[in-house]
């Protein structure tokens, strides 16, 4: 398992697919990560996460 760090502001975290979305507002990238292997997301700073990918997280906690 690992973790995710988000240090990028204004990033945007969602779920697609099974899989982690990362946008980054600044450059315009988008980063797609397995979400079978991560164990937590843990963001620092303004980024948002949508209310999907935290249902994601929660569901599988349990």
């Amino acid at each position: 398992m690992s973790f995710v760090y988000i240090y990028e502001r204004a990033a945007k975290i969602g779920v697609q697919s099974n899989c982690i979305v990362i946008e980054s507002q600044k450059d315009n990238l988008k980063r797609t990560l397995p979400i079978e292997g991560v164990e937590s997301v843990i963001i620092f700073g303004d980024a948002s996460l949508s209310s999907s990918c935290v249902r994601h997280f929660m569901e599988r906690a349990y």
